[in-house]
């Protein structure tokens, strides 16, 4: 998901994601100069944060 997108859809402010993914809080590609959210690897960590 485009990380602009994710920012919307979580009701977020663009440069609080923008921080994050540049901090490493959130897993991200990179196509081309685009860089997207992973959001199957976000839920995947989620997840084992639960144990």
């Amino acid at each position: 998901m485009p990380w602009r997108e994710f920012a919307d859809w979580c009701r977020a402010e663009q440069g609080v994601v923008q921080g994050w993914i540049e901090r490493g809080y959130l897993p991200t590609i990179k196509f081309g100069k685009h860089r997207m959210v992973n959001v199957a690897a976000l839920i995947d960590q989620l997840k084992e944060d639960e144990v």
